[in-house]
């Protein structure tokens, strides 16, 4: 996308743009004052927009937290004023303590470079009441194109952070089904017995990992007053719950499946006890620590791929 903006370095473009106004720049100020993401995706790529769209209500939700700028920014007292003082936008910050925001801080359009239907637009605040000075250090660049009768926003930079809304890595990662809170609760349960199973190996290097979940929990038969004063030993080590370390090994839909291998390799697997309605993806591990999925109503390998 920059390509273009050699040229226009090379041109007469180089000077401070001081015009605020621009149709470009009240694509970027609505999408920046966007209530709802519908409204926003008028000014994403397409196919961002496409997939946002189709995304379940839970996900929508998520993404409205981190799109909706000065929606969320008004959720924690941040004033807002599109236009203000031949600035493209003024920001007041809650003054802690008190009810009234502090000094506002003035955004500045300080240098648009334009080819057709390609746009850069670089800001910058400007701090002080008499002669305003640029802060140097603080800057934000965004690239947008004139697609399908909108500017929409494709690249942004932060002080130097890219973010690219194109970016297909990105787009392949919203689109993947949100997990469910089965799918999280397996997945941490994993790192869960990842980490008790190498501290038990520690502990115990002559055995290496342990032959049983049950060895990484409590006797089920001691009594509350022997837990209080609970010692580890090879038999139970103590660092995962009952749910975890008890036959069937079966927790928030899932079933664990442990094998000990070699003292020194082992490998757990979880899968949805009902494929679909407890879960869509079955889970993997080793002695590595990587955690393998996949969405087929299988078991997950060593060959599938990390998780995301």
């Amino acid at each position: 996308m920059r390509g273009w903006l050699i040229v226009a370095l090379v041109c007469a473009f180089a000077a401070p743009v001081y015009s605020q106004s621009g149709p470009e720049v009240e694509a970027l100020l609505d999408a920046f004052f966007a209530k709802d993401l519908n409204s926003l995706c008028e000014h994403l790529p397409p196919d961002l927009a496409d997939i946002i769209k189709a995304l379940p209500p839970d996900a929508r939700a998520e993404l409205a937290h981190r799109y909706l700028l000065a929606e969320e920014g008004s959720r924690h007292g941040i004033v807002y004023t599109r236009e203000q003082n031949d600035a493209v936008l003024q920001i007041q910050y809650p003054r802690k303590g008190q009810e009234s925001p502090g000094n506002p801080e003035d955004i500045y359009l300080d240098k648009r470079m334009y080819d057709g239907n390609e746009v850069m637009l670089r800001f910058r605040p400007r701090f002080g009441q008499t002669a305003p000075q640029w802060q140097e250090d603080a800057r934000l660049v965004v690239w947008m194109k004139y697609v399908e009768d909108n500017w929409r926003v494709y690249e942004i930079d932060i002080n130097g952070r890219e973010i690219r809304l194109d970016d297909p890595n990105y787009l392949a990662y919203l689109k993947r089904p949100q997990p469910t809170p089965n799918e999280e609760s397996a997945v941490g349960s994993l790192r869960t017995i990842n980490t008790a199973l190498v501290t038990y190996s520690s502990s115990f290097p002559d055995i290496g990992y342990p032959e049983s979940l049950e060895n990484l929990g409590v006797d089920p038969s001691s009594s509350d007053d022997e837990d209080s004063n609970f010692v580890a030993t090879p038999e139970h080590l103590g660092l995962i719950d009952n749910m975890l370390s008890s036959p069937p090994f079966q927790k928030s839909g899932y079933k664990f499946i442990y094998n000990k291998i070699s003292n020194s390799e082992y490998s757990v697997g979880a899968r949805p006890q009902r494929y679909g309605s407890d879960g869509r993806t079955s889970y993997f591990t080793d002695q590595s620590g990587v955690i393998r999925e996949t969405s087929e109503d299988r078991d997950a390998t060593a060959d599938d791929p990390p998780l995301q």
